[in-house]
């Protein structure tokens, strides 16, 4: 089986080097992006198994790449957890916001859980 890949789409360009670096530990393909624009690129290229999007980006922010990801029906089954340093809802389609900073023993739980069949190493 091949590792799950994570799309990272932050603009902070340490946080996703760290996010990265945590993810691949854990036996993720790590892809980033630095806004939503960028993001969509590569959308066109893979599907990830699992997006993690931050909300309050330039360019593109996290929630209008949501809008257009939910209009994408390849990409109806990917999780998407949103990252936001101030409280936000998800959308109500949405999956989760987690707050920054992150708990990253947190989002790793997280992500275990959506991936249950052990796709990931521990």
């Amino acid at each position: 089986m091949d590792p799950p890949i994570a799309l990272i789409v932050d603009d902070e360009t340490d946080f996703r080097t760290l996010l990265g670096e945590v993810l691949r530990e854990e036996g993720y393909v790590v892809v980033d992006a630095a806004d939503g624009a960028h993001a969509l690129q590569i959308l066109d290229c893979l599907i990830p198994d699992v997006m993690i999007l931050d909300l309050l980006m330039p360019v593109m922010d996290g929630w209008e790449l949501y809008a257009v990801v939910e209009r994408r029906s390849e990409l109806a089954s990917v999780p998407v957890v949103f990252l936001s340093a101030v409280s936000q809802q998800a959308p109500e389609s949405g999956s989760l916001i987690v707050k920054k900073p992150l708990d990253l023993r947190g989002l790793t739980a997280l992500l275990k859980a959506i991936h249950p069949d052990g796709s990931m190493t521990s």
